[in-house]
């Protein structure tokens, strides 16, 4: 990505609900600190309680942008993840109140992409969706120094303006 080359960073931090505390711990470190946050699930595991809570009480508190990616799309018929895909749409939408529409869920196979000549594996799709996620948070990010920018020059001709009326 280029996007890498002009300071984007991306932590892959470990899942939720595991054994270990370290890798909540780490998550719920860095989860605060992101722009973007990818949701990751596995195709051969349906969403659980715990990573819908998490991702309503976390990635949706914390992050401004944020997708989830269906992981592991190879081990199954292409019928059977579009079918866990659209669960996963609809799991998350009811759980988190979150119009489905406005979800981006997307299913990968790093297994595909390696394997084939293109780079596939559904990977181009993932890297529009990384491009279009940051290019929101930029212009999103834009519009807050404008307005404040905006905020600082009104704070500096409102005397001007005064003190003009006064003279004239």
């Amino acid at each position: 990505l280029n996007e890498l080359k002009k300071g984007l960073i991306i932590i892959d931090t470990p899942g939720v609900g595991g054994l270990d505390p370290r890798h909540a711990m780490l998550t719920n470190f860095f989860l605060p600190q992101a722009d973007v946050t990818l949701f990751m699930t596995d195709v051969n595991e349906p969403l659980t309680t715990t990573e819908l809570k998490f991702y309503k009480d976390k990635v949706l508190q914390y992050a401004k942008h944020s997708a989830i990616i269906v992981n592991k799309a190879d081990l199954k018929d292409n019928d059977s993840v579009e079918e866990i895909r659209k669960d996963t749409i609809s799991k998350v939408s009811t759980y988190t109140q979150v119009d489905a529409d406005s979800l981006d869920v997307i299913s990968v196979s790093a297994a595909d992409c390696i394997r084939e000549e293109d780079g596939l594996g559904n990977f181009p799709k993932v890297r529009d969706l990384i491009s279009n996620l940051v290019s929101d948070y930029k212009a999103e990010l834009l519009g807050g120094i404008r307005d404040d920018l905006s905020e600082q020059l009104d704070l500096v001709i409102t005397p001007l303006q005064v003190q003009i009326t006064q003279i004239e």
